[in-house]
């Protein structure tokens, strides 16, 4: 099982370790995105760091219905105690876990909102 956190925003959050070429590892913060249908998002920045190999573009349809040119990378995940290769897209916003990656995984969120 893998646990998370609920952001204030109740956002449900997980904490990932992605590895890249040359032993480097990033801890990251990271949005379950309901909404992307892929494996993980992370910023240019991130993909730099971890030195991952460039596989292909692609085009991916945004939220608000744009279309956006994005690179797609080899990397790999920890998830649920092994090390798994995935592709990882580049993007100008924050880390995000999709779909693809939570196939044959119960997502179960709870949060607490307060009123005043």
């Amino acid at each position: 099982m893998i646990t998370g956190d609920v952001s204030p925003l109740g956002e449900p959050t997980l904490t990932i370790r992605v590895h890249g070429r040359s032993e480097v590892v990033a801890v990251l913060r990271a949005g379950v995105d309901t909404g992307f249908t892929q494996y993980l998002c992370l910023s240019y920045e991130t993909i730099l760091a971890l030195n991952l190999a460039f596989k292909y573009p692609m085009e991916m349809e945004l939220g608000n219905g744009a279309i956006a040119p994005m690179g797609v990378y080899d990397g790999w995940i920890e998830w649920k105690d092994r090390l798994r290769r995935i592709p990882i897209h580049a993007s100008d916003g924050d880390v995000q876990i999709g779909l693809a990656l939570l196939r044959g995984n119960r997502l179960v969120s709870t949060s607490w909102m307060a009123a005043v």
